[in-house]
């Protein structure tokens, strides 16, 4: 299907992987993917006589794929044969939950008329407080009972929604007054759990270019599975080579691995390269830097936060608080004001959950894996009230050399630095350069550089 899965010295026929690619469009086919060597026929011939090609593959149509989505395809090594067997076969631990269940708030509560009382009597119910601390609890709090709430006033819509069908199809042999009243609003019923079942299909999907409202269910629930499948991790190499397919050692692999990646060089030395540098903000900006936080400036970082990205361990994303700001405001506004005057951040507020994403398709190895970190909202509204402090500095206190990343610098204009730079050697003139390991010792180093700016908590 695409010249990357042949591997020969001989390209092959764009055209005609190009109608191949055609046929399987029109007939609503797709690639399933596969796990293992990445091609299936090896002519076996030596040096650049050689030939490997993905020959072998299964397509499928979207609906299989949706009722069969914990599936896997595996190109299987024969010792008799040029050609490798696939194996289909269901992956029996795909659904396997490892570790307690995880609460997330469900967007699709909001079509639920009594949500709104839901949230403000679980609100009055916390303790009050006047940190973070404080405001994380009553979120933890607010969760249990909305969880509390669901079970009473929220049904799960795929249950409800057969109940209605059901019933509904009783009712179309009908033709009296009563009945056919029935019948529309159960009509209207169902719209209802139909909108909501898409609501909560887009929640998963992380599909963010495309709004709710045009029935979009089936490309949600698509969009959903496919990200569920991509990002299971089913198997890991160990340090020896060898592989496992256990969770749990799965996750010590995981924690081993990237404490020592990302664990500081004792042996390097910042101060050698810190102590040649010179502030750059003066005090005016470091006044201005270290000013309290209005409660606008606090509002505003919250709702520049996009409300449905993914949420950290508390399970609220950023709507929630958007959509009950005018309750929440005060004691957040109080609990954030109170961290930048003590610089106390509790550990509750700190946690995140690290994901692993993987770089490659089939990844085997934990370096095919980039971590990111899922921060609890509360945490995201602290530190987009320092990036809105920052940004109207970053001219004055970002090297020109930086060019990605700053309002007015473009990342191409590292490709004209690069074509000068060979350009100059190319003509016999001399560069030198320099390449650091950068640790947690430089950004404290860099507090000191800077003037002191955002005091060192």
């Amino acid at each position: 299907m695409w010249q990357e899965e042949h591997f020969s010295n001989s390209p092959r026929s764009e055209r005609l992987m190009m109608d191949f690619r055609e046929v399987l469009s029109h007939c609503d086919l797709h690639d399933i993917g596969f796990s293992g060597t990445p091609w299936t026929f090896d002519n076996r011939r030596k040096g650049s006589r050689n030939v490997k090609v993905r020959l072998d593959r299964a397509v499928a149509t979207p609906a299989w794929s949706a009722m069969f989505s914990s599936h896997r395809l595996t190109h299987i090594a024969s010792s008799r044969s040029d050609h490798c067997p696939i194996l289909l076969s269901p992956d029996l631990n795909s659904d396997r939950q490892h570790g307690r269940p995880i609460r997330r708030y469900e967007i699709a509560w909001e079509r639920e008329p009594s949500l709104p009382a839901a949230v403000e009597e679980a609100w009055s119910r916390r303790v009050p407080g006047s940190d973070l601390g404080d405001v994380a609890s009553s979120l933890q709090s607010v969760m249990n009972n909305l969880y509390t709430w669901k079970r009473e006033h929220f049904k799960w819509v795929p249950k409800e929604m057969e109940k209605k069908r059901a019933l509904l199809a009783s009712l179309q042999d009908a033709t009296d007054t009563g009945s056919m009243t029935a019948r529309e609003g159960l009509e209207r019923e169902m719209d209802e759990l139909l909108y909501r079942e898409e609501i909560m299909w887009m929640q998963r999907s992380r599909v963010a270019w495309l709004r709710e409202g045009d029935r979009n269910t089936k490309f949600f629930h698509r969009r959903a599975s496919w990200r569920k499948k991509k990002n299971q991790i089913r198997k890991l190499k160990r340090p020896d080579g060898s592989w496992t397919c256990d969770a749990r050692e799965m996750e010590g692999l995981a924690t081993d691995f990237f404490q020592n990646l990302y664990t500081r060089d004792e042996s390097i030395n910042p101060h050698i390269i810190t102590d040649m540098l010179q502030p750059c903000v003066d005090e005016g900006m470091n006044e201005n830097l270290c000013a309290p936080f209005s409660e606008k400036e606090i509002s505003d970082a919250l709702f520049q936060i996009g409300p449905l990205k993914a949420p950290g361990p508390d399970g609220f994303p950023a709507r929630f608080l958007q959509r009950n700001w005018d309750l929440l405001k005060s004691e957040v506004v109080l609990a954030v004001q109170r961290f930048f005057e003590d610089g106390l951040m509790p550990d509750e507020v700190n946690d995140t959950t690290i994901v692993l994403i993987p770089k490659k398709n089939d990844p085997g190895e934990l370096k095919d894996f980039r971590p990111i970190s899922l921060c609890n909202v509360i945490f995201k509204v602290v530190s987009k009230c320092l990036v809105n402090r920052l940004r109207p500095l970053l001219q004055d206190i970002i090297a020109p050399m930086q060019s990605a990343f700053i309002p007015g610098r473009l990342i191409t204009d590292n490709a004209l630095i690069a074509f000068e730079c060979i350009h100059a050697i190319q003509t016999g003139q001399l560069l030198a350069g320099s390449f650091v390991r950068i640790n947690w010792i430089w950004p404290k180093r860099m507090i000191a550089w800077t003037g002191g700016f955002l005091r060192e908590f």
